[in-house]
């Protein structure tokens, strides 16, 4: 994580508070979501997800905890695969 933008170069919180996203990566998670009728985007990402999708899936992740500790928004999104993930601006956490 670098603190800055990787558009434009500038503070990452310049302006506004941003969301910190949770991504997990899997096929198998990524085509239950898909079966359950999420729609994924360029067909790797599904997202932001909601609290009722995580449910569906099977996860009820503490969002208000995680949002507190982190002390700004976290919403999660889910990829296809640990290199698409990867792609995007992201650090890993295995």
């Amino acid at each position: 994580m670098t603190g800055a933008s990787s558009k434009t170069g500038n503070a990452f919180d310049l302006g506004r508070r941003r969301d910190l996203d949770v991504a997990p990566a899997g096929q198998t998670f990524f085509d239950k979501a898909k079966a359950l009728g999420l729609k994924a985007k360029e067909g790797t990402r599904i997202g932001p997800l909601l609290p009722k999708d995580l449910a569906d899936l099977g996860h009820d992740p503490p969002r208000n905890q995680l949002s507190g500790l982190a002390g700004r928004p976290v919403n999660f999104r889910l990829f296809d695969s640990i290199g698409n993930a990867l792609k995007q601006p992201s650090f890993w956490v295995p």
